[in-house]
């Protein structure tokens, strides 16, 4: 044998990243598939994914119900409570640990099997804030209370008794305002001259409104004005035979019912009351809250003077597809049947949506298809163009011919970047300078992906390998299958073997990287039995060692059977990344 003088040192060199175009071999690959970056900088074949709670009453999952759809971890007061949900068919659900299972929070909510955009969660406030674009929005608490976000209904109107003028054959003989429910009291516009012959009460009508308040703050809109209470010119002037009127009987009180119909997250009513509307003002003013949502009546004695502040008139809150949290309101867009409008929520209080506070950031009317909080700026997104709407009345282009196609593409990068899918691949955004950073694939964006199923793409930053990974369907497929992988340098591409309808990262120190997706498992016994289940719209994460799920293979007769090793999905989801070179120098 040689001595090291002699020996030949055989070298393989995986370059970092894939390029379509030109490339040199011991730089950039065709193709690099199921390797990531390590915190030293060199790559890896990938570990796992496992499943993040696997069975423990059964060897097999429980029966697949329902299609996943959404997962979302955050750590609400300040990290104390740990959520994690999911949403998978028509329940959306709780992780609870500490009993390995978990627990059901909304159920009933619409499983569609081609959804035109994927769940989206915003923690606001110390809540989540959970839409499909199809039902109700929902607002999840820390202890696990889940409501929907606001109202999406108004009350009816109040009704209220008042004074009345007598019959045509009493009025000889009483005084005008006093049949009805007349009770002196302090409402009333009084007469300019004062004094104890000739004070008089004014003709004047007021009109009362209500309004739902909910466990979380937010408030209804307002309900339609009611009818009006009214009052009669009324002099002090006495009826011959009769003493005359005192002041303090002309003004009179109203007597006000509520509706008592709202729904079951109310927890307060609260009363409205304009002013003399012939006088005075048409606006409504605050009056009262009745706490409780039942129908309950309240006598108003409450002058015009001690009337609260101007109403806020708000909009009952909208089905939407897109959101997300900027200065501490709730920003939403794509709205049913309005797609073009933006609201923003009051501060604080992101089931509350002020009539006025709106914005149709492109004057053509286009479809929002995302917005994002970045770096201080309000960013909306339609499929041709980036506005900048911080200044929410005066929308600012930034880029005209791009946009972003997937809502949930949408991440940023530690160095400060903001990068989204777009119809032609994958920009992003340092400051206000917008790049085309996917050109290096541009081949696999034009011909490797079902564009007609790119606005269902998922993204999300992992903190481990420091890469940006978004899971969007490859062509051919309607199930988001393929993984590209950004290193803020170079791209790179997995594939699981896993549908992945949805992706997150653990808001604690774990920071794992999860998944919700499906596939088709075998389990094989000692007989070699081979027994075929769908798992639960099972969690994955990438961190951790190696599950005994593999990809079932149907043969020609229609047997299935566990996939080989050899095989490049089963091999990815075992742990072990394919690394075979082709004659083209596709370097796998």
């Amino acid at each position: 044998m040689g001595g090291p003088k002699d020996q030949q040192l055989i070298e393989l060199i995986i370059p970092p990243g894939e390029a379509q175009r030109i490339y040199s071999a011991n730089v950039l690959a065709f193709r690099i598939k199921n390797f990531e970056q390590t915190p030293e900088g060199t790559l890896r074949s990938v570990v796992g994914p496992t499943l993040y709670e696997p069975p423990r009453e059964s060897p097999l999952p429980s029966t697949y119900v329902g299609n996943p759809h959404g997962i979302f971890h955050a750590g609400l007061l300040g990290g104390l409570v740990d959520t994690l949900l999911k949403r998978k068919g028509t329940v959306l659900s709780r992780h609870a640990g500490w009993n390995r299972s978990w627990e059901d929070l909304v159920t009933g909510l619409t499983d569609d099997t081609r959804p035109r955009y994927p769940d989206q969660f915003v923690v606001l406030q110390n809540k989540i804030i959970w839409t499909n674009g199809i039902d109700q929005a929902q607002a999840i608490t820390h202890d696990g209370m889940a409501v929907p976000l606001g109202f999406n209904s108004t009350p009816g109107a109040p009704s209220v008794d008042g004074p009345e003028m007598p019959p045509l054959v009493d009025r000889a003989t009483r005084f005008p305002n006093q049949s009805g429910y007349s009770w002196p009291g302090e409402i009333g516009s009084v007469g300019d001259v004062l004094n104890g012959e000739t004070a008089s009460v004014l003709a004047g009508s007021w009109y009362y409104y209500a309004q739902w308040e909910d466990v979380h703050g937010n408030l209804s809109a307002l309900s339609t004005k009611s009818v009006g209470a009214n009052l009669r010119t009324h002099d002090a002037v006495a009826i011959p035979g009769m003493t005359s009127g005192a002041l303090s009987d002309l003004c009179k009180q109203f007597y006000v019912h509520n509706t008592g119909n709202a729904p079951d997250h109310a927890v307060a009513i609260l009363l409205h009351r304009t002013p003399d509307a012939r006088r005075v003002s048409t606006k409504p003013r605050f009056l009262t809250r009745l706490g409780g949502a039942i129908a309950a009546p309240y006598p108003d004695n409450m002058p015009d003077a001690a009337l609260g502040p101007e109403t806020t008139q708000n909009v009952p809150v909208p089905v939407f597809r897109t959101m997300c949290a900027h200065q501490g309101c709730l920003v939403i867009a794509n709205i049913v049947g309005d797609e073009g409008r933006i609201r923003r929520s009051e501060p604080g209080f992101p089931g509350t949506f002020p009539a006025t506070e709106w914005v149709y950031p492109d004057s053509g009317g286009a479809e929002v298809t995302a917005v994002a909080s970045h770096g201080g700026r309000l960013l909306a997104f339609t499929e041709n163009s980036v506005y900048d709407i911080s200044a929410f009345s005066a929308p600012v282009a930034l880029a005209q011919g791009i946009g972003c196609t997937a809502p949930r593409s949408i991440q940023s990068l530690p160095g400060g970047m903001l990068v989204w899918l777009s119809r032609d691949g994958f920009y992003g955004m340092q400051g206000t300078s917008i790049t085309h950073i996917s050109a290096p694939i541009h081949r696999t964006i034009r011909d490797g992906i079902n564009r007609s199923r790119m606005r269902m793409a998922v993204a999300a930053f992992d903190p481990t390998s420091q890469e940006y990974r978004c899971a969007l369907a490859p062509a051919g497929r309607s199930t988001n299958q393929l993984i590209l992988t950004f290193d803020g340098t170079s791209w790179r591409r997995q594939v699981l073997g896993i549908h992945i309808a949805d992706m997150c990262v653990t808001d604690d120190w774990r920071q794992y990287l999860l998944a919700i997706g499906d596939a088709p498992v075998a389990y094989q016994s000692v007989d070699g039995t081979v027994t075929v289940a769908e798992t639960d719209a099972p969690i994955f994460t990438a961190e951790g060692g190696v599950t005994t799920v593999q990809k079932v293979i149907e043969d020609a007769a229609g047997n299935l059977k566990l996939a080989e090793d050899t095989d490049t999905k089963s091999a990815a989801l075992t742990g072990r990344a394919s690394t075979k070179t082709s004659n083209r120098g596709d370097n796998q």
